[in-house]
């Protein structure tokens, strides 16, 4: 059986990504980790795979390169199979701003979007993100992450404090005289 031997090192000339419609091409290739101009190797591109398939923001995440000349100039395509079960992000009760939350989650996560997959690692980044902006303000309060019902038909990735829900403990109503107390509780 014969082996065949690994394309010679050279350095990256271009990178095109295929497959993409939540997240833009320039933000897959920076989270990839490559730069065009770099020195790469096979195995620099199999990191970079992997690098995508770590935020879980993908199934699948394939690679093709063609390289020309002397020292090799690679073109690399990306094609990236994006996970479909992606849920809308709420916050509730974090005693911040969520426009400035959004602002910070943009800059600190890698692909950020309003719309998650409900995967482990995804609810952990976004967390700790929230975690560290929360943290600032409100060094008492933790974070924790949810996929829940948002209606009968869609869930939701719901942020909230990692602790219990307040509980109505009594209703006092008072002036009423249309409408029975007991119908209006």
């Amino acid at each position: 059986p014969s082996t065949k031997a690994p394309p010679p090192p050279g350095v990256l000339q271009s990178v095109a990504v295929k497959g993409n419609r939540l997240y833009p091409t320039a933000e897959i290739i920076k989270a990839s980790g490559l730069v065009i101009g770099q020195p790469v190797t096979a195995a620099i591109f199999e990191q970079a795979r992997n690098h995508l398939l770590s935020t879980e923001l993908f199934n699948n995440v394939t690679d093709a390169f063609s390289y020309r000349g002397s020292p090799p100039a690679y073109d690399l395509t990306i094609e990236v199979t994006e996970n479909d079960q992606v849920y809308p992000v709420h916050f509730e009760r974090l005693e911040v701003p969520t426009d400035a939350l959004q602002q910070y989650l943009r800059e600190h996560v890698v692909l950020y979007s309003e719309r998650v997959p409900g995967t482990e690692g995804v609810l952990k980044r976004y967390s700790s993100a929230i975690q560290d902006f929360v943290q600032k303000t409100h060094p008492a309060l933790r974070v924790k992450a949810q996929v829940m019902p948002a209606t009968a038909s869609e869930l939701t990735v719901l942020f909230r404090p990692d602790e219990p829900l307040p509980t109505i403990s009594r209703v006092i109503v008072e002036g009423n005289s249309g409408i029975d107390t007991g119908t209006l509780l």
